[in-house]
């Protein structure tokens, strides 16, 4: 895949990340929370969801959309990260930056009480970011060995 090609959907799948996690929810009419929500334990969120299934107080579908939005919303970035340099950072590096990114996301939406914050959503980016990059890295290993 082409560098530059790799870099600007790379911005585009960056821009829409913000805009789906902070600028839509400057309206208003999106921002539904009556009181502003944050978490600041790991574990805390996705633990609580999965006892208020036990308990039937939320529907498992509705879990399972929040997991997994927040992950599958990293996976491009992890996938397109190491197409868009022209050398390739170390796995290390790649994460240290993506977890930056993610919790200067969340760290928007906690100054400016948009959305909500979560360490959950910082761990479950990552988890994706990962998948992303474990895909991108699996790609061109396999284009090296044809070569």
């Amino acid at each position: 895949m082409c560098r530059k090609i790799s870099r600007v959907l790379l911005v585009i799948v960056i821009v829409g990340i913000l805009y789906l996690t902070v600028f839509r929810r400057l309206i208003p009419s999106v921002n539904t929370y009556p009181c502003y929500m944050y978490n600041f334990v790991p574990l805390k969120t996705i633990v609580g969801y999965i006892e208020t299934i036990n308990i039937g107080m939320i529907n498992i579908s509705t879990v399972v959309i929040n997991i997994l939005a927040n992950i599958i919303m990293f996976i491009p970035v992890g996938f397109l990260f190491n197409f868009s340099f022209e050398k390739r950072l170390s796995f290390g590096k790649s994460l240290l930056i993506c977890t930056l990114g993610i919790a200067v996301i969340e760290l928007i939406q906690l100054c400016t009480r948009v959305g909500s914050f979560d360490v959950d959503d910082i761990i479950l980016g990552i988890a994706g970011f990962i998948i992303g990059s474990l895909i991108s890295i699996t790609i061109i290993k396999k284009r090296r060995i044809r070569k």
